[in-house]
């Protein structure tokens, strides 16, 4: 499941780098629901892959909007960009 929509225009072009971190965030959605899945889940072991896949969601919002930036940013003075990418 990815975090950038396929459809989204300045999204065409993802670096290598935002497309590893998002497979590693997939890796660790299954691993999470592997966990739950258990008899007895390890709610530790939960907390740090939930932890873990928040701290990497947070990264590829600031590496895409990073990459908005420097394409040129939002076109409203004042403008700020949403979560999903796009202009507010």
């Amino acid at each position: 499941m990815s975090l950038i929509e396929p459809c989204t225009p300045i999204f065409f072009h993802q670096s290598a780098h935002v497309r590893a971190i998002q497979s590693r965030i997939d890796e660790i959605r299954k691993e999470i629901r592997r966990e739950m899945k258990r008899p007895a889940p390890d709610v530790f072991r939960l907390s740090q892959l939930k932890r873990k896949k928040l701290h990497l969601k947070d990264k590829v919002r600031r590496l895409i909007n990073a990459q908005i930036a420097r394409a040129g940013g939002p076109k409203r003075p004042g403008s700020r960009v949403q979560k999903n990418g796009l202009q507010k």
